[in-house]
């Protein structure tokens, strides 16, 4: 992205990718802060997070399961990077606000944002932050999953926090959209992989499955065989002694 920040201050960071989860949006991890000369002001654009709300997860969806109902609650928990953050205030942010499209039908959306204000002690200095975000919720078939694209932080000693600063640098960053069009291929290809090892898995699954119960039958089978040949070889030997129990009748009459 582009972006406008103070001309004395330096930028560093980019974008890593965290290939151990198969959540397809956590792999996506944003890491960039742009610094003043005497490294106490900063601003952060830090990575967001996707997660299923705890009690109405789903086993074939792999993102993580979280109670965490609202974009407060998440940048509560972001807060507490630093070990001795007190949250100080939070308000709405509806102006960040992005309406998000359901990708199928049925699917219910809910968009928020907001931003909380923290005080925490770094290296003996009392400072302030600014953590802000926007999250989406969405719910199909009692699944509910929420997710946060990014969080911007800035940080300034008490007294010096200017969130005009902070605002006019996130208001001017621009994605390209070239890259960001790369990045969703990359995603669905994600995706697309896990369906497939899924769908394969479900497969052998359903092979091992069919294989057991036709092994099973096959067994029954047997066994209802070996019944009736026994059966059948019972009725013949009982016929068999009849008509020998017959035979000796008759013989004995003879004699």
């Amino acid at each position: 992205f582009t972006g406008q920040i103070p001309e004395d201050w330096t930028a560093q960071g980019g974008v890593g990718w965290d290939r151990t989860t198969q959540c397809a949006t956590n792999q996506f991890r944003p890491r960039w802060i742009a610094v003043s000369p005497s490294g106490e002001h900063a601003f952060e654009v830090m990575p967001g997070y996707n997660w299923q709300l705890q009690g109405t997860q789903i086993q074939m969806n792999p993102c993580p399961t979280l109670d965490v109902r609202s974009v407060r609650e998440f940048l509560e928990i972001i807060s507490q990077r630093h070990p001795n953050a007190r949250v100080i205030e939070y308000r709405d942010r509806p102006d960040l606000v992005k309406r998000s499209q359901p990708v199928v039908p049925n699917m219910r959306m809910r968009d928020e944002a907001g931003q909380i204000v923290i005080a925490y002690d770094h290296h003996g200095r009392d400072m302030r932050a600014i953590l802000t975000a926007s999250a989406t919720f969405s719910e199909l078939g009692g699944n509910i999953v929420g997710g946060v694209p990014v969080v911007y932080a800035q940080r300034a000693p008490r007294g010096e926090l200017d969130g005009a600063i902070g605002e006019r640098i996130m208001q001017s960053l621009q994605p390209d959209p070239t890259w960001m069009a790369e990045v969703q291929r990359v995603g669905m290809e994600v995706v697309q992989g896990l369906a497939r090892r899924q769908r394969e898995g479900i497969e052998r699954w359903h092979a091992a499955e069919m294989a057991k119960i036709n092994a099973r039958g096959e067994m029954e089978r047997s066994q209802i065989r070996m019944r009736t040949n026994a059966e059948v070889a019972q009725i013949y030997a009982d016929t068999w002694a009849s008509g020998q129990a017959t035979d000796d009748r008759t013989h004995r009459r003879n004699l």
